[in-house]
């Protein structure tokens, strides 16, 4: 919509259609307009709900694991619900089937808003779509810190689609620039950002050393080394088990 309102603004041609075509193009541009702002709006709200809940109502992304307090303390039992007894612990962790997806997505917005495309985002009018990047920008960064957790940072870190050590230090230059953040919440972004790439570096000198890994270890579906076996027929990592 935003080529067609272009070519229709500034174009010379535009002036020298038929009747019948500029109401066609009047027609498209305005459908379009009304889509992109629908889908905008939509945007806005899921962001603004994860923000909300990943800061004030964590329990969606969590569940718990109980683990004896006596005998083998390494013994783990998952369950889905709170109870306490003395002879066991509990602990709450990030739900396996949720962490890499909701990474990945963090991720992929993150890259659309600071990545070498962003320029790409330029509109000429924000407010009427209601296309609002520094406060998609703000709003992003704060659930990574309010979801920062051991299985987050390596979710984060192992996304190989749009993680790179690299967009966390675009992202850090567009906060600065965009001035919505204060020097405090900038560092510990920053710091989030350097636990995130030492992950990332291990996991790069990991793949090197698994790289000849046995047949056995390793996934039928996305050729992962697997963490934790699942008790189906098909041989893979049991938080892509729990995905499908």
């Amino acid at each position: 919509s935003l080529s067609l309102s272009l070519s229709l603004s500034s174009s010379p041609a535009f002036f020298f259609f038929v009747q019948e075509n500029k109401t066609a193009k009047t027609k498209q541009l305005a459908q379009e307009e009304r889509q992109c702002k629908s889908y905008l709006t939509l945007a806005n709200e899921t962001v603004q709900m994860i923000h909300y809940l990943s800061n004030t109502i964590q329990e969606p992304f969590l569940r718990y694991k109980t683990f004896l307090s006596r005998g083998t303390k390494h013994a783990f039992l998952s369950v889905f619900y709170s109870k306490k007894t003395r002879d066991t612990h509990q602990l709450r962790v990030f739900r396996p089937e949720l962490v890499g997806r909701l990474a990945a997505m963090l991720n992929y917005n993150l890259q659309q808003l600071c990545g070498p495309k962003c320029t790409g985002l330029k509109v000429k009018d924000p407010q009427k779509y209601g296309f609002q990047p520094k406060q998609l920008l703000s709003q992003i960064t704060d659930i990574y810190i309010h979801l920062e957790s051991t299985a987050f940072l390596a979710a984060v870190a192992e996304d190989e689609r749009s993680y790179k050590p690299q967009l966390f230090t675009l992202a850090e230059t567009c906060l600065r620039k965009a001035m919505v953040k204060t020097q405090g919440e900038i560092e510990t972004f920053v710091e989030f950002a350097e636990k995130v790439k030492k992950l990332y570096d291990e996991k790069a000198s990991m793949d090197l050393e698994f790289d000849d890994a046995p047949e056995d270890f390793k996934g039928n579906i996305i050729d992962n080394i697997i963490d934790e076996f699942n008790k189906s027929m098909i041989v893979l990592d049991k938080s892509n088990f729990l995905n499908k």
